[in-house]
């Protein structure tokens, strides 16, 4: 039986439920609450049902939510839910694509999906993938937010959201090539491509790019 990457946390959960708060159509619920509240808003037929509870019991709501997604994408209406469980089709396992590079990907577009930065005030808030510096002669992939003036880091290897100042931001990591996602494009984007980024056009030809960085 497959292990599945956990969109709320990024946890290898297997049949555990996570407990990580999510912020979910306006309301705060631990992330195996929303993944009920989505197993229950579905309109499977039985037969559908049949075939799923062939792979799966319910005390594998991650999995079995995953699986349904990956195998019966034309019963399921609601983009938010596929965003979550982006689908692959030969085992359901979720792609987690950016995690050579750290979570930076999927943890920005998850602070965007649970509403991050809207507190501040400062305007629409974007999801924004670009090429930032790691060192003086080299820049890698990175995902963060943004607003009118702020910018929302929300970390690599490790959940934490940061707020800058946005030029500040952009001159200290010589940002470079941002692409910006409000957030029906950023979950239309992720069911296109089945992963979490980068979804940048290639880096322009003045900048090096970091040796372990590698195209989606």
């Amino acid at each position: 039986m497959p292990v599945f990457v956990c969109n709320f946390c990024g946890g290898d959960h297997g049949s555990e439920t996570c407990q990580e708060p999510v912020v979910y159509r306006g309301e705060t619920l631990s992330a195996g609450e929303v993944i009920d509240s989505m197993l229950e808003s579905l309109d499977l037929t039985a037969e559908t049902w049949e075939q799923v509870e062939e792979n799966y019991d319910h005390d594998q709501p991650i999995e079995m939510l995953a699986y349904i997604v990956a195998n019966f994408p034309d019963e399921i209406d609601d983009d938010e839910i596929k965003a979550f469980f982006p689908p692959v089709p030969d085992d359901g396992k979720i792609y987690n694509a950016s995690r050579k590079h750290g979570n930076c990907f999927q943890f920005a577009f998850d602070a965007l999906i649970d509403g991050a930065g809207i507190d501040i005030d400062d305007g629409e808030i974007y999801l924004v993938h670009g090429y930032v510096s790691t060192n003086p002669t080299e820049h890698t992939g990175h995902a963060w937010l943004e607003s009118d003036n702020k910018v929302i880091d929300c970390g690599a290897m490790q959940r934490e959201i940061t707020v800058y100042d946005k030029q500040e931001f952009y001159e200290r990591t010589k940002a470079a090539s941002p692409e910006k996602f409000n957030k029906q494009e950023a979950l239309e984007k992720l069911i296109e491509l089945n992963h979490y980024g980068s979804w940048c056009e290639a880096p322009p030809e003045n900048i090096k790019m970091s040796d372990d960085w590698t195209e989606q």
